[in-house]
């Protein structure tokens, strides 16, 4: 009885994720917005797809939901972006110094996608180096940087990108975007707030990642990617 529970919730995995395939992310990032649910803790339960998985005999049907529910909302992150999901998460091992395991960087950039942030591997790659440079000089891990640093950014939150390290003038960089969609801060929504900082964020990104490609690996960072390959070769 076990068995023929777990193949007829493996079917119904199976069935929800062809369905993903002929979605949009959008309703991802919904019902990860309305229940704050992070893709690395799915937990037993799938609801904004239907699937529940409980149970000793349904382990592992979850655990191939989670790593295939992943999988196919990332590859949307990368169709959005306009690249391969091998491209997007090469840049984004690179950018972080390997410091996060494959699955999670997935997951991060699902997440960034779902606060607003523009699919882009410019974008993602900027921000997981911001994210690294900041968890070097705050003595975080680079995911706990980068989870912290799209919650600023989504929240516009200033003391947020100060416990970062990160110096933010939110005054002037509405100012700069204002200028550039022709729109007086005060009108500004939500999404576009949101872009305003992201895109002062990113304006030193580039000078980031080259003083990290030139920066000795620290001891946490050396722990970080232990821990990375571990994940990976699970």
């Amino acid at each position: 009885a076990e068995d023929a529970d777990a193949t007829k919730k493996i079917a119904n995995v199976r069935r929800n994720l062809r369905d993903l395939q002929r979605r949009n992310l959008k309703p991802l990032a919904d019902a990860m917005r309305r229940t704050g649910m992070q893709m690395t803790r799915l937990g037993v339960i799938m609801s904004g797809f239907g699937t529940a998985v409980v149970g000793g005999a349904g382990l592992m049907a979850k655990a191939g939901a989670d790593v295939l529910a992943v999988e196919a909302a990332f590859t949307k992150v990368a169709d959005a972006a306009g690249t391969t999901k091998d491209v997007l998460l090469t840049a984004l091992t690179e950018a972080s110094g390997g410091t996060i395991s494959n699955k999670d960087l997935m997951v991060d950039a699902i997440s960034a996608m779902a606060a607003g942030v523009a699919p882009s591997t410019d974008t993602l790659v900027g921000l997981m180096g911001t994210a690294r440079d900041a968890a070097q000089g705050m003595g975080l891990t680079t995911e706990e940087a980068f989870d912290q640093l799209i919650k600023a950014i989504a929240g516009g939150n200033t003391e947020a990108f100060a416990a970062l390290g990160i110096t933010l003038d939110v005054e002037q960089a509405f100012k700069d975007y204002a200028k550039e969609v022709r729109k007086a801060p005060e009108n500004f929504s939500p999404a576009e707030r949101a872009q305003a900082l992201l895109n002062s964020v990113l304006k030193d990104s580039d000078e980031r990642l080259a003083d990290l490609s030139k920066a000795v690996p620290t001891a946490s960072e050396d722990f970080q990617r232990m821990g990375a390959q571990v994940k990976n070769a699970r």
